[in-house]
């Protein structure tokens, strides 16, 4: 498992019913070049995770960057049920 000199603090989430995805944010504080400060999100949509940036948009665009991210911000059953 990649260690980060990051860590990531969970915001609220955004629901789209029409296409049934839900993007979990989350705000990270980095020290890790991997990884830069802002917010970043996790669409879920039935069970498939994709990273986004803070714009809603998935980090197709940077390998390093969207593993970062799933690995940081992990969504939980109490985010879930918010």
């Amino acid at each position: 498992m990649t260690v980060y000199n990051a860590t990531a603090e969970f915001t609220g989430k955004d629901q789209n019913w029409q296409d049934e995805t839900t993007i979990y944010w989350f705000s990270v504080e980095s020290m890790d070049y991997r990884i830069e400060s802002g917010g970043y999100g996790i669409a879920d949509n039935s069970g498939t995770l994709t990273p986004v940036n803070s714009d809603g948009s998935p980090i197709d665009y940077n390998e390093h960057e969207a593993v970062a991210v799933l690995s940081l911000c992990q969504i939980n059953d109490d985010m879930v049920m918010a």
